[in-house]
């Protein structure tokens, strides 16, 4: 696996090209309020800048390459963004986020826009909302909320277990005593 340096030291490629929009710029620019169209060009700018400093969009897959194929999203990741889903926008809308404060809106989160705009406005970056149009998640698995209750998840079968050997090695020198429990 390359090293974060490696990615550092190449030289910036050429200004790639973001894919186009699925729906069409010519459609966006009769159908949207100038305010869209201003966001939509300053992140479509913002995001050239980024491909040219950066070079393209890169996926950390599961074996821990990096490609810029999108691997499917984790489920864990999905219940977990489900489950702060509430906080998080409370926190964009009360001071957390200048564009919101500004306008209102934020095309980039959903916030204050219909689903047409934040997906439009995603695809302009080649990327998908996270909720389909009636607000559902997507790829949300209930039996994959949280990864402690999986007894097959690396924390219960490997770390748990380790660290249970730890602290009865040593129990003193964190103050914890062992318990029996799993």
């Amino acid at each position: 696996m390359p090293k974060l340096s490696d990615y550092h030291s190449r030289t910036a490629p050429t200004v790639q090209q973001t894919p186009p929009p699925s729906t069409g710029e010519a459609a966006t620019t009769g159908r949207r309020s100038d305010a869209f169209n201003k966001a939509v060009s300053k992140l479509d700018k913002d995001y050239k800048r980024r491909c040219q400093e950066l070079g393209p969009r890169l996926f950390r897959q599961a074996d821990g390459s990096l490609q810029p194929k999108k691997p499917p999203p984790n489920p864990y990741a999905v219940g977990n963004r489900r489950s702060w889903d509430a906080l998080v926008k409370f926190c964009r809308e009360t001071g957390g986020l200048a564009e919101f404060e500004k306008t209102g809106k934020s095309y980039r989160h959903g916030n204050n826009t219909s689903f047409d705009e934040h997906q439009e406005f995603l695809s302009a970056i080649g990327l998908e909302p996270e909720v389909d149009s009636d607000g559902s998640w997507m790829d949300f698995d209930p039996e994959m909320v949280d990864p402690m209750t999986d007894p097959q998840h690396p924390f219960n079968s490997f770390f748990k277990t380790e660290a249970q050997l730890i602290l009865a090695q040593a129990p003193s020198r964190v103050g914890i005593q062992p318990t029996s429990n799993n």
